[in-house]
């Protein structure tokens, strides 16, 4: 690459020249590029003379190095701006113009406005169907489905998804980055709705489709992250967990440039903490994690919330822990996430359910009982049956705590959760030896 560097400077007047710049800076997460600034300055000095396109090229690749490399999402967001403008001021629609629409609409959704960033993805869709432009009509509908996840609407995120892998096996691009990238899409989706199971298998296969010495992509290293998620979800041997969060670690560390992989593997650390037994740890991984997050990475920011707002973490005491649930749902209800609202809700259950306030808590796990089992969360709605089953116990109406137990011990066993549904088992057979001694 150096010599590349070095050999180029003598084609300024070749169009070679412009793409070269381009590339350099919208592949800087695979090469970093330590002097971004000095570069964008050059750069943004030598396309003042060329055509509007090719411009409208050169932000776009700003734009992505400012969000990528830079994590600079202010200037990632101005910087797709105006190469849509320029785009289309030349030719609406246009393959520049939809990329810009396309990274728009990524960043909005990063940061909580959904529903503006659902705007820009059909826009997208939109500019590629026209252009008959298969490949981005297919990843258009993908950042609109990670939009309807972000919303809660787990189905038609599904839907897009499929209609997505759809038209990339109608044309021959099954296999591909692009299709690895939407089945990526596909496990959150599952992940979210707590179906670790199936979340896993679609990761696993990722890793598996790199041939044995060829370097991992990107794809893959955040494949080896969620696997490392799914494992402490389910209990799985720390040295599992740290051996997927290693490989992850390193490589966002060495090969990629994007400080958002690294941020992700310091959240999945202070995940890790919490089931080895380090709450103070936990805490304070996770207190810094929001901070880095806050107001960029909203996906970020609702994981450290949904384990700080959590009284049974026991991170802090109950006032704190109350501070975190309304900053919490706060959240939530400012970008319209359904799923993050009724863990909040949940969260609130368990503090006035310690407060010794069983009506209200079995008031707030009824309700969040409802949301999730609309949304199809096993694992929460299974919880919410549990806590619901306890307060009945206590209050001698045992039939219908048993009901609860048993539906709920159900979905907490499908979704792997080992200590939780013993739990109940010991509950039930304390249930059913002293129906025996009366």
């Amino acid at each position: 690459m150096v010599v590349v560097a070095e050999n180029i400077q003598a084609w300024q007047n070749h169009a070679v020249y412009g793409e070269y710049l381009i590339h350099k800076l919208a592949h800087s997460v695979y090469a970093p590029v330590m002097d971004g600034e000095a570069q964008i300055a050059l750069g943004t000095r030598y396309f003042e003379h060329q055509a509007e396109m090719d411009r409208a090229k050169w932000y776009n690749g700003v734009g992505i190095y400012y969000r990528m490399q830079r994590n600079d999402i202010g200037r990632a967001l101005e910087s797709h701006h105006v190469a849509l403008a320029l785009a289309d001021g030349v030719q609406r629609p246009s393959l520049v113009g939809r990329k810009a629409l396309t990274s728009t609409s990524l960043i909005l959704s990063k940061t909580g406005n959904h529903i503006e960033a659902q705007k820009y993805a059909r826009q997208a869709q939109g500019y590629a169907e026209i252009l008959g432009n298969i490949a981005g009509q297919a990843y258009a509908l993908c950042i609109e489905a990670k939009c309807w996840m972000a919303l809660s609407d787990f189905r038609y995120a599904a839907d897009l998804c499929n209609r997505s892998r759809t038209l990339l096996e109608s044309s021959g691009l099954q296999g591909g980055t692009l299709d690895i990238f939407v089945q990526q899409q596909e496990a959150e989706i599952h992940l979210l709705k707590t179906e670790y199971k199936e979340a896993r298998h679609i990761h696993e296969t990722t890793i598996n489709s790199i041939p044995p010495g060829q370097p991992p992509t990107i794809n893959t290293v955040l494949s080896h992250l969620n696997l490392a998620l799914i494992y402490i979800a389910t209990e799985a041997s720390p040295e599992l967990v740290n051996k997927h969060l290693d490989i992850s670690r390193q490589h966002f560390n060495t090969t990629f440039a994007y400080p958002t992989g690294r941020l992700y593997c310091d959240m999945a650390h202070a995940d890790l903490y919490l089931r080895t037994g380090q709450p103070v740890a936990a805490r304070l991984l996770l207190e810094e994690c929001y901070a880095a997050a806050r107001g960029k990475l909203e996906e970020g920011a609702t994981f450290c919330l949904e384990r700080l707002a959590d009284l049974s973490h026991g991170l802090n005491d109950q006032y704190t822990t109350a501070h975190w649930a309304n900053v919490y749902l706060g959240s939530a209800l400012k970008s319209k996430d359904s799923l993050a609202m009724m863990k909040a809700i949940k969260c609130f259950g368990e503090i006035f359910l310690s407060n010794g306030d069983n009506q209200t808590a079995l008031n707030l796990f009824t309700v969040a009982l409802g949301g999730f089992t609309f949304m199809d969360v096993h694992r929460w709605k299974g919880t919410c049956m549990i806590r619901i089953a306890d307060i009945l116990a206590a209050r001698g109406e045992f039939l219908k705590s048993r009901e609860f137990w048993t539906s709920g011990r159900v979905l907490l066993a499908r979704c792997s959760q080992v200590t939780d549904t013993a739990l109940v088992d010991a509950k039930l057979e304390t249930l059913k030896l002293c129906q025996r001694m009366d």
